[in-house]
Parts: C-alpha cells; sequence; structure tokens
C-alpha cells in the first residue's frame, strides 16, 4: 500500500467517513472509490472518479487530484 493511500485511509478513519459513504454521496460504486484512493489508473469513468475527488477534497482529505486522474 502506497504512502498517500495510507494517509487517505487514515484520514477516512479518523472522519469516520466511509468508501460506500462515498460511493453513495458521488454516484459512484464502492469499487470505483477504492480505484480512486488507490491511485488505480483503467476503468474509471472520468467524471465520477471527479467528482469522488472533489468530494473528499472539499471534505479536507488529503487527496491530490493530480496523483489520482494521471
Amino acid at each position: 500500500m502506497n504512502r498517500k493511500r495510507i494517509e487517505i485511509k487514515k484520514w477516512l478513519l479518523e472522519t469516520g467517513i466511509t468508501q460506500v459513504s462515498v460511493a453513495k454521496a458521488t454516484g459512484a460504486s464502492p469499487a470505483m472509490v477504492s480505484r480512486v484512493i488507490s491511485g488505480e489508473r483503467g476503468r474509471r469513468r472520468k467524471g465520477l472518479s471527479a467528482a469522488v475527488i472533489d468530494y473528499l477534497e472539499r471534505r479536507g482529505c488529503p487527496i491530490s487530484s493530480e496523483e489520482s486522474t494521471a
């Protein structure tokens, strides 16, 4: 697990925000939320992954949109 993902997972635990709640709030699947957090490329719909990143950033998550969408 890379350092950025660990930082994000820690932030999620500290805030009580779950990947499922992020998925419900953004219309993404929990699997997509996981892929966005892990920085995986491939089968991501850009609009939904951008919505996930935006949702997390607005809540203070240390996710970087540059790294997550690369």
